[in-house]
C-alpha cells in the first residue's frame, strides 16, 4: 500500500535528518512543505532521494505550515503522489519501530488512526509523566498512558472522492478535531496502541531556551488569541510549570527507537543544562604591544577564575604570549589598513579597530565555541565568576555611567528603532556573546546597510552626530561601542537567552603603580561600576600604604593590587592607562601601528 507522508518545516537542521532516516525505511514519498528556513534544513532533506522539499513564501504571519492554510497546502501536495494512506507528521515526530508491523497488518475499513504522543524529557532515554495546572488555569497533562493523554491524529486512509478540508480561521494549535488531518473526514476513526509517536521537540534548546515562545506568542497575538506578552505568559507557565514533586519522568523503553546512524543534534539537552556538561567559553582578547605588561595576567586569572573557560585566543600583529593561541590580525576580513583608508591615521584610530572586533570577532575566528567571552588585554578576573546561568543564559556585567548618548546614537545609527534599553550600561571591559544572537545581529546591520559589518561601523561613525557638537573623529568623544550595541540587542530582541548579573568592578584604576624607577603620577581614586562621579570613585590602596611598598618589576606590582582588590570585594579590575615603561614614560594606549 502507498504510503506518503507530509511533514512542515521551519530550521529543523537539528532533528530532521535522524525524522527522515526512520521515515524512509517505510514511506514510498514524503512531501517537506517549509517556511523558508534559514539553517540547513533544505540540504538535509535534499539529501534523501525520495523527499520532494518545497519552499513557501508568505509574509502574512498568521500563514505557515503549521496553520489550517498551510496544512490545506501540504495535504494537497501529497495527494499529487496518489496515495493509499497519508501520515502527517511534524518533524520532530517518529513514529515508535512497531508502526512497520501495525501497517503491514492494518485494518482497511478504519479511515482515520489516532496514536499516544510521547513527550521525551532530559533526553532521548526519559519522558514526561506530571500532570499539573499553571497559574492561569491551563491544565497540562504529560503522561501519555492518561485516558486523557494527549493523542495525534496522524494516519488517514485517503479516499480520492471524498472532499477532505480544514477549517482555514484555524491558526495555531489543534488546528482540526482530527490534528494535523483535516477537519471534515469520513468514519470510522480509532485509537491504536500498536504503535506511539515519539516528541523530540521538547528536549531542544528552542524549546527549553524560550525562543519558541516567541514565535507562537507572535503568530497567536496577530489571530488575536491575546496579546504577545500574554501568550509568552500563557508558554512560559506551560513550559516550566511542573507537577506538586516538580518534573516527573520515566525511563523509556528500548522498543521505542529505532537504530539508526542519524543522532539527533541537540545544541542543549534539558540533562546537559541541569548537568552543566556541555559548556565551553572561548576566550578572544584583542591586544597590542602597549598591553604586554597586562596580557599574561589578563590570560592567567581568566582561566582560573571564569568556570567553563576553554580556549584563549589572543588577536595581534605579532606574537605576544606563550599562553594563549595567536590569531593573526592578517588573517581578518578587514585590516588596520582598512580602518586607516576609511577614517584616517591619528591617536584615534586604534581605539576604532579595537573596537570593531568587539562587536565581530567571535564570527569571524572558525571552530570557536557556541560561547565566546570578548576580553580587554588589560582586564583582570580576581575571582571565580559564573557567566553563564544553569540554562545556558549569558549573564552581562553593568555599568552606571559608562554608557553616553553618543553610545545610542551610534546603536539607532546601525540598528534603526533599537534603543537604550535599561538604565546602566553593558561597557564593562569584557561581555559573553551567544554566537547565534551575534550572528543574526551582524546580518542584520549588513542586510540594512548593503555592506559588511566593519564597513558599516566605520561610514556610521563618519556621520554628522546630533549629539555631538564637535563631529571631527580625530578629536571628538567615542563614536562606536559594540559592547553597547551587541548588550542592547541581546536584551531587545532574545531577553530569554540572556540575563543581569552585576559584578563589584573596577572599571578604570587611577592609583599609582609602586614600582621602582617608574612613573608616578598622583595617587587618585578610582572609579567603579557603581560609580555616579568622581564623588564615589574609590581610593584603593592609601598613600600611607604606597609609602612602605616598592616593587622590583611591574607585574608584582600588578598582582599586589589585585590581592588588594580581591580582599576589598572586586571580582575584576581593570588597568586603564597604566601600562608603562620603565624610562618614566607612559606607551602608547593606540593601537597604531
Amino acid at each position: 500500500m502507498k504510503l506518503v507522508c507530509g511533514i512542515p518545516t521551519k530550521n529543523e537542521e537539528w532533528i530532521i535528518g535522524k525524522t527522515l532516516s526512520v521515515l524512509t525505511k517505510f514511506c514510498d514519498k514524503i512531501v517537506i512543505l517549509d517556511d523558508n528556513s534559514n539553517d540547513k534544513t533544505e540540504e538535509i532533506c535534499k539529501s534523501f532521494d525520495n523527499v520532494e522539499f518545497i519552499k513557501r513564501y508568505s509574509e502574512n504571519v498568521l500563514d505557515t505550515g503549521m496553520s489550517a492554510l498551510g496544512k490545506t497546502e501540504l495535504f494537497n501536495h501529497i495527494i499529487k503522489y496518489n496515495p493509499e494512506y497519508i501520515l502527517m507528521l511534524d518533524a520532530d515526530e517518529i513514529p515508535t519501530p512497531s508502526f512497520i508491523d501495525f501497517f503491514n497488518n492494518i485494518d482497511e475499513s478504519v479511515n482515520c488512526w489516532s496514536v499516544r504522543f510521547i513527550n521525551l524529557f532530559k533526553n532521548e532515554n526519559h519522558y514526561r509523566t506530571d500532570n499539573f495546572y499553571t497559574q492561569t488555569g491551563t491544565k497540562i497533562v504529560n503522561n501519555p498512558f492518561l485516558n486523557n493523554g494527549w493523542r495525534k491524529h496522524i494516519l488517514l486512509k485517503y479516499n480520492k472522492n471524498f472532499n477532505y478540508s480544514y477549517n482555514e480561521e484555524k491558526i495555531i494549535g489543534g488546528i482540526s478535531n482530527h490534528h494535523p488531518l483535516p477537519e471534515i473526514m469520513p468514519e470510522p476513526i480509532k485509537n491504536t496502541e500498536d504503535f506511539y509517536i515519539i516528541h523530540y521537540g521538547k528536549i531542544a534548546l528552542q524549546y527549553i531556551s524560550g525562543e519558541k515562545d516567541k514565535r507562537w506568542a507572535k503568530i497567536e497575538a496577530a489571530a488575536n488569541h491575546g496579546t504577545y506578552e500574554e501568550r509568552i505568559i500563557h508558554h512560559f507557565l506551560c513550559r516550566t510549570g511542573s507537577g506538586p514533586n516538580g518534573p516527573e519522568y520515566e525511563k523509556c523503553p528500548k522498543e521505542w527507537f529505532w537504530h539508526t546512524n542519524e543522532s539527533i543534534n541537540v545544541p542543549l539537552s534539558q540533562e546537559n543544562i541541569e548537568n552543566n556538561t556541555t559548556f565551553k567559553i572561548d576566550i578572544i582578547i584583542p591586544a597590542h604591544k602597549k598591553d604586554i605588561n597586562t596580557l599574561d595576567l589578563c590570560i592567567k586569572y581568566a582561566k582560573k577564575n571564569i568556570k567553563y573557560a576553554n580556549n584563549v585566543y589572543v588577536i595581534s600583529k605579532t606574537k605576544l604570549t606563550d599562553l594563549a593561541i595567536c590569531y593573526p590580525e592578517n588573517k581578518l576580513p578587514f585590516s588596520f589598513i582598512d580602518v586607516i583608508n576609511k577614517i584616517g591615521d591619528h591617536w584615534k584610530t586604534g581605539w576604532y579597530y579595537a573596537d570593531i572586533l568587539q562587536g565581530c570577532a567571535p564570527c569571524l575566528i572558525p571552530n570557536t565555541e557556541k560561547y565566546v567571552l570578548m576580553l580587554d588585554a588589560d582586564t583582570i578576573f580576581l575571582k571565580p565568576v559564573t557567566l553563564l546561568d544553569k540554562f545556558g543564559r549569558t549573564l552581562f556585567n553593568t555599568s552606571l555611567t559608562d554608557g553616553t548618548v553618543v553610545y545610542n546614537e551610534y546603536m539607532r545609527l546601525m540598528i534603526p528603532n533599537l534603543q537604550k534599553q535599561i538604565k546602566e550600561s553593558g561597557i564593562t571591559h569584557f561581555i559573553l556573546v551567544n554566537k547565534d544572537i551575534m550572528y543574526q545581529m551582524i546580518n542584520h546591520i549588513q542586510h540594512k546597510h548593503g555592506k559588511k559589518f566593519w564597513n558599516a561601523a566605520l561610514d556610521t561613525v563618519q556621520k554628522k552626530y546630533e549629539t555631538l557638537e564637535n563631529n571631527n573623529i580625530k578629536d571628538c568623544a567615542g563614536k562606536m561601542a559594540n559592547y553597547e550595541l551587541y548588550f542592547n540587542y541581546a536584551y531587545k530582541y532574545h531577553r530569554n537567552l540572556i540575563g543581569i548579573k552585576k559584578l563589584n568592578s573596577i572599571m578604570a584604576y587611577k592609583g599609582k603603580i609602586p614600582v621602582k624607577n617608574l612613573f608616578l603620577k598622583e595617587n587618585y581614586p578610582s572609579r567603579t561600576n557603581y560609580s555616579t562621579g568622581h564623588h564615589d570613585s574609590i581610593m584603593v590602596i592609601s598613600d600611607e600604604e604606597l609609602q612602605n611598598i616598592n616593587f622590583d618589576n611591574i607585574t608584582d606590582a600588578f598582582i599586589y593590587i589585585c590581592e588588594r582588590c580581591k580582599k576589598a570585594g572586586f571580582n575584576t579590575i581593570t588597568f586603564q592607562h597604566h601600562t608603562r615603561n620603565y624610562q618614566g614614560k607612559i606607551l602608547s594606549q593606540t593601537h597604531n601601528r
